[in-house]
């Protein structure tokens, strides 16, 4: 892994981003990257009735799919590929229907094999809805 961030190569990043929001499920719920640099991404996903529950209110499974959108991104930017191993998340408010949502990771740690990845999620007004830590191993 690169420990100078200018090491990585910035077109790779953009190919992450695109391979992550082309694939079957991320294009299923709807979930966008909008910005990678190394070691952080920001994705999006609009509300629908797609993201509800029995209730109504937004599935927790929608949150947690955006947040794993951008930690996987953000955590395969550095260079090296990234899987997740282990995850919780956080629950403080439920987005409404109609919303977009952002999620921001931010690598904190990265190791020879392992990181850290923090991913906050917060609706148009800049509320936290959600937070989640996830450990990584890198693969390469």
């Amino acid at each position: 892994m690169p420990h100078d961030k200018s090491q990585v190569d910035l077109q790779n990043l953009q190919d992450v981003a695109a391979k992550a929001d082309t694939s079957p499920f991320a294009q299923l719920a709807g979930l966008r990257i909008t910005h990678t640099e190394p070691g952080r991404a920001v994705a999006q996903m609009t509300v629908d009735q797609k993201h509800v529950n029995m209730y109504a209110a937004t599935h927790g499974g929608a949150l947690f799919a955006l947040a794993d959108h951008a930690c996987s991104v953000a955590g395969n930017s550095l260079g090296r590929q990234a899987v997740m191993t282990h995850t919780y998340m956080t629950f403080m408010k439920n987005p409404r229907l109609g919303q977009t949502i952002i999620a921001e990771a931010r690598v904190i740690h990265a190791g020879k094999r392992a990181g850290q990845v923090e991913i906050t999620i917060r609706d148009e007004d800049g509320q936290t809805l959600a937070v989640c830590q996830a450990g990584t191993a890198f693969l390469e």
